[in-house]
């Protein structure tokens, strides 16, 4: 939006305009206190420029710097978003948040939006909303232990583990059949994130923690749907139990999907 006129005050305006025995039109609307915009211009503003005449001149060069250093921002954010982010095979956005944390926060919080805005294709989220979903998502992407997962609008997942972002659609199941839960790798199943390692090793940003024995010929250990009959029974448990959301056994951890 080009507004030429924006640094030219109105009295030099209605000047320019007399002198050249010019017409002009003006908003009915202007001269009505039912505005906000009118009211400022009644009531506040003739007791700023009372103050200093030179008030709305220099606000106005204020504005022209601000939006040459938001420019300039900007511009260096969507270099920084092109060369840290990376993208699935569906699509989807993925980063490492030591890249992210490597960034000043003023990039920072103008990357967030980069994010949003290719998620939703420029599409407006409500204010309110927007402004919170900013805040949390720059808290979790400032912090680089545990993990941590955001629904996002339009069904949309953000995803933190440990240092890796990852985005996705919500709900989506990224395994077939049966697939390996690698020793000391966090893998997400459904809405869970699973893992398992030696005891002395254990991570201390999990929610719930289940401890067993097992030899090293029943590894590995694998990842599949559940099926009837499915319980949890490990070496070193006194009894068979089955948990709301995962099953373990001897040789499998699954999820109910």
């Amino acid at each position: 939006m080009i507004r030429p006129f924006l640094p030219v005050m109105k009295e030099e305006l209605l000047a320019y305009l007399k002198e050249r025995d010019k017409q002009f039109r003006e908003d009915p609307s202007n001269e009505s206190d039912a505005y906000l915009r009118n009211r400022l211009r009644h009531h506040v503003a003739p007791i700023i420029l009372s103050e200093n005449p030179a008030a709305a001149v220099n606000a106005v060069k204020m504005t022209a710097d601000l939006q040459q250093d938001e420019a300039l921002l900007a511009n260096l954010a969507n270099e920084r978003f092109n060369s840290i982010v990376s993208f699935t095979e569906d699509g989807y956005p993925t980063f490492d948040t030591n890249m992210f944390a490597d960034m000043h926060t003023a990039l920072q919080k103008r990357f967030i939006p980069l994010l949003l805005n290719y998620l939703y294709a420029g599409e407006s989220i409500s204010v309110e909303y927007n402004s919170a979903l900013l805040d949390q998502l720059h808290h979790h992407l400032s912090v680089s232990h545990g993990n941590s997962t955001i629904d996002l609008p339009r069904g949309f997942r953000f995803v933190r583990e440990y240092d890796k972002v990852s985005i996705m659609k919500a709900g989506k199941d990224h395994f077939s059949e049966r697939c390996i839960l690698p020793k000391g790798e966090w893998v997400r199943w459904g809405n869970m994130l699973l893992s398992w390692d030696d005891v002395d090793r254990v991570d201390k940003g999990a929610c719930e923690y289940r401890y067993f024995d097992m030899p090293d010929h029943d590894l590995p250990l694998y990842l599949r749907s559940r099926k009837d009959g499915d319980g949890s029974c490990f070496p070193g448990w006194t009894m068979r139990s089955v948990c709301q959301d995962c099953s373990l056994t001897r040789r499998s951890v699954w999820k109910n999907v």
